[in-house]
């Protein structure tokens, strides 16, 4: 039951990261150089939150295997 919310909560991030890839490419096309350093900052710390939020499900993931 856990692993099924895990992968919904995955998958709705998944589906959050394409909708907002989308709009980002849209934007991208028309952004100024501070506006893409600030999209690409934001992207950072994004992908920064999501390695830290996937290492704590592996280590409570690994902390309830044993």
């Amino acid at each position: 039951m856990e692993k099924e919310k895990v992968k919904k909560s995955d998958q709705n991030e998944e589906n959050l990261k394409n909708n907002k890839t989308e709009e980002d490419n849209i934007k991208k096309e028309e952004a100024s150089p501070e506006e893409k350093i600030k999209d690409l900052e934001d992207k950072l710390t994004r992908s920064y939150a999501e390695m830290e939020n996937q290492r704590r499900r592996f280590e409570k993931e690994k902390e309830d295997a044993f």
